[in-house]
């Protein structure tokens, strides 16, 4: 499953296993036609894949980002149903790399700031990992972080909310520095002697937005083997 596939950088060229749309009838990523009230109004809070796993005896744990516009405000009107174990991070602080609020098994929201949002997700997911193993049942564990999505900016006292490049790890910063993106024969390319449809339009300067996606989810692509510390969890487990 994926969604947000850009025009720009042609990412849907690179997934050919991506057939088809799924149509339940959240319409929007925001309200009234989408997001958290909507998936409660639509009655998949009371019917998803979570609860089916549960039903077929499967513990369940989620770490991270789960709807839009699951907040703050709204997280316990009703709580997410379908889980054992849950940490999730809520709007309008889910995109925040940098000042996430999460909530631990639907106790008031926290917040994380000074704390890098992937790396909570990433710690937070190896202790359900750690129960999930020492259980008797079969889990089925989500880790869903935000990288390498952009970096949103909220400023109260401006009113203003915009999104800026996504944020990487002080310790992944720089990797893609020399990184260049792939170029068309029509990159940036002006057209000579024909009139431009809107002047104020400018050159796309996306190099700086594309080497933060890269840095930012550098630390996503770790996932696949959850470690604490030196020791390989999934891989002394059994389920590499």
């Amino acid at each position: 499953m994926t969604d947000d596939q850009d025009l720009h950088m042609e990412s849907v060229e690179h997934m050919p296993f991506l057939k088809a749309a799924h149509n339940h009838n959240v319409t929007s990523v925001a309200p009234p036609h989408g997001g958290y009230p909507k998936v409660v109004t639509q009655g998949i809070n009371d019917d998803n894949l979570f609860l089916w796993m549960q039903e077929a005896g499967y513990n369940t744990d989620y770490s991270g980002k789960l709807w839009n516009f699951h907040t703050v405000d709204n997280y316990d009107q009703p709580y997410a149903n379908g889980f054992n174990g849950s940490d999730f991070l809520l709007d309008p602080f889910t995109y925040q790399y940098w000042n996430g609020k999460i909530s631990h098994n639907n106790e008031e929201p926290v917040s994380i700031a000074n704390q890098y949002s992937t790396d909570v997700i990433a710690q937070r997911a190896v202790s359900w990992l750690h129960e999930a193993l020492e259980a008797d049942r079969p889990f089925f564990l989500t880790v869903s972080p935000i990288a390498p999505h952009s970096n949103w900016i909220i400023d109260e006292e401006k009113d203003l909310s915009y999104l800026e490049e996504p944020k990487p790890a002080p310790r992944h910063q720089h990797l893609f520095k020399d990184y260049e993106i792939p170029r068309s024969p029509s990159f940036n390319k002006a057209i000579d002697g024909a009139p431009n449809i809107d002047p104020t339009i400018k050159n796309l300067q996306w190099g700086d937005f594309i080497r933060g996606l890269l840095e930012a989810q550098d630390r996503q692509s770790q996932y696949p083997f959850l470690t604490d510390g030196d020791v390989n969890i999934t891989e002394v487990s059994g389920y590499n």
